[in-house]
C-alpha cells in the first residue's frame, strides 16, 4: 500500500508541475490555447486518479492489492466479507 501511495504522490506532484507549465505558457507567452490543452489533459488524469481512489473493493480484492490479510480489513462491526473502500490519507 505504501508503495502505491508513493506512486500517487509522485503523479500528483507531476500534475502540479504540468499545471505550472500551463500557467507559464499563459502568463509569460500569452499562449492560451496550449495552456488550456495542457489543463484539459491534466484534468483527465486527475479524474482517473479520483475514480481509482473511490473504487470500492471486496475484502479479498483489498487484501490482494495491499498485501495485508483480510484480518486487517474488518468492517465497522468486526465482520469480514463486507464491501469496503480503501481511502488515501489526506
Amino acid at each position: 500500500m505504501a508503495r502505491w501511495q508513493g506512486v500517487i504522490d509522485s503523479l500528483e506532484r507531476t500534475l502540479a508541475e504540468i499545471r505550472s507549465k500551463a500557467a507559464e505558457l499563459r502568463n509569460s507567452f500569452g499562449d492560451e490555447e496550449r495552456a488550456r490543452a495542457i489543463e484539459w489533459a491534466v484534468s483527465l488524469v486527475e479524474r482517473a486518479l479520483q475514480e481509482h481512489a473511490e473504487e470500492r473493493l471486496t475484502l479479498a480484492e483489498a487484501s490482494a492489492r495491499s498485501g495485508y490479510s483480510q484480518d486487517h480489513w474488518p468492517d465497522s462491526s468486526g465482520r469480514t466479507g463486507a464491501r469496503m473502500r480503501l481511502m488515501r490519507p489526506s
